[in-house]
């Protein structure tokens, strides 16, 4: 028997999908990203996607598109905003379904993921309703040997109120991004510094400083 390991053929697969044509428009993923400095630096060309960046998404898109229902994807705009609703899914009524893949422990509240109910919040905006499910794929379970994926299942409602301060909040950063990429000039850092820790742009940020 003869084993080759071949990391040419590793990085070749990659560039298929380093190849793809950057998405177009303001999207509500970008704006809830927890860094807007990431998204100019994207927009503008200076950063590309690492190998390990296209893994993880690999791994989110291949869950979703195990566990979507028959009706997929869902593309919806308001206010110059883009989102794109995962899938539909029917209980009483067919409400708007997120799914999230992390390697966080399973024993973390929701709450503690803000961008993630700015996400959410903006679909609902989007969709026209206060009623949504998220299903969160926990990789690494809760950390505890045997590591094992956990998947738990939350069902999210908010007031009329949240919504709308929340749509606010994301029509203000888009605006904001939109001057930043018009002057050519970066956005403030993120307030979350575990975001700079293995960021993409890192190299070409200033470490931080607003």
């Amino acid at each position: 028997m003869k084993i080759e390991q071949r990391e040419d053929l590793a990085s070749k697969l990659l560039s298929r999908f380093k190849a793809e044509e950057p998405r177009t428009g303001i999207h509500v993923s970008d704006l809830a990203n927890p860094c807007l400095r990431k998204i100019y630096y994207i927009r503008k060309g200076l950063v590309k996607p690492t190998n390990e960046d296209l893994l993880r998404w690999l791994i989110g898109k291949g869950y979703h598109q195990l566990l979507e229902g028959p009706i997929q994807e869902i593309e919806l705009q308001i206010d110059g905003i883009t989102g794109t609703i995962d899938c539909l899914e029917r209980e009483s009524e067919m409400l708007p379904v997120e799914f999230k893949s992390v390697r966080a422990s399973s024993n973390k509240e929701i709450s503690e993921y803000p961008w993630w109910l700015e996400q959410f919040q903006s679909y609902l905006k989007l969709f026209g309703s206060n009623t949504g499910l998220l299903y969160v794929l926990h990789l690494m379970g809760n950390w505890k040997p045997p590591t094992e994926p956990h998947l738990r299942a939350y069902k999210l409602w908010f007031t009329d109120k949240e919504i709308s301060d929340n749509w606010h909040e994301m029509f203000r950063r888009k605006e904001l991004l939109l001057e930043a990429l018009r002057n050519n000039n970066p956005p403030d850092r993120t307030k979350f510094e575990w975001a700079c820790k293995a960021c993409s742009a890192k190299e070409i940020c200033n470490g931080g400083e607003q």
